[in-house]
């Protein structure tokens, strides 16, 4: 009789333990959420875009990547018509995070691929222009270039692909809707290496909330360190429904490398 009675209190005590754990090590993640973004958050711009969205490929990318990026294109524009323009044209709102203090930017490639203008809002309110250097449609990253940053512009420190976890707590800062600035938190579903959209390259699936103006900003850790960029989410009715999409950061800085070469070809 004692020794049914005794013997669940240590599976209780062990039970009880656990979900403790569980519960210390997700308010513990939270509470460094404002040092994070403090830490973090001058490294997040604002983009306002103008283009002509094409009809067909302008560039020698595959058949396969031009596909994918049309696809967002037109998903964009059919289930946010009120962000569009006339005639084709469209004045888009997109986010993108400081790569140096040079002016180069990181971004989506279905935001900037063909646009007419980009002007980059800065954390303080300051706005310049900026180049679109190239893209990489296979990844959807875009690079872009302004004029310099001062000093408190920092770039935020990478983590490892290989140390993302699912559950892991992670946030992101953005412009939705053009509200700059504004701050997203969820987890890591999972790692994935294919969707609809893109087939070749490395995703991070989280539950974060992602809308219109969310698409090329920064997905961080806890810690501060940047794990991937937002590019684009699953929907039946073109709003947040708790699946989104960011490339890992080890696919967006090949990308980068990929550009900033074919760029550097082209102006010799």
């Amino acid at each position: 009789m004692f020794w049914f009675k005794a013997k669940p209190r240590p599976l209780l005590l062990g039970l009880i333990f656990i979900l403790t754990s569980v519960h210390y090590s997700f308010a513990y993640a939270l509470g460094n959420l404002p040092a994070a973004i403090e830490q973090t958050q001058h490294s997040v711009v604002m983009l306002n875009i103008v283009k002509r969205l094409p009809e067909d490929g302008l560039d020698n990318i595959s058949a396969q990547s031009q596909s994918g990026l049309n696809k967002l294109n037109r998903y964009f524009l059919e289930h946010f018509p009120e962000m569009g323009g006339k005639e084709g044209v469209s004045k888009i709102t997109g986010s993108g995070f400081v790569l140096n203090h040079e002016g180069l930017i990181v971004t989506s490639a279905h935001l900037v691929k063909g646009a007419h203008s980009v002007v980059v809002e800065l954390r303080e309110g300051k706005t310049v222009k900026a180049k679109v250097l190239g893209v990489d449609s296979s990844t959807d990253i875009g690079l872009i270039q302004t004029q310099p940053f001062n000093s408190a512009v920092a770039s935020p420190k990478q983590g490892a692909l290989n140390e993302i976890k699912p559950g892991q707590s992670i946030y992101t800062i953005g412009a939705p809707f053009g509200f700059a600035g504004s701050v997203a938190t969820g987890i890591v579903s999972a790692i994935r290496s294919t969707t609809q959209f893109l087939s070749k390259t490395k995703l991070i699936q989280t539950d974060i909330a992602i809308n219109p103006g969310n698409s090329g900003g920064p997905v961080f850790n806890m810690k501060g360190e940047i794990i991937g960029i937002i590019s684009q989410i699953m929907s039946t009715n073109g709003g947040s429904q708790g699946v989104s999409f960011a490339v890992s950061m080890d696919e967006v800085m090949e990308s980068v490398s990929k550009i900033l070469a074919q760029y550097n070809e082209a102006e010799k």
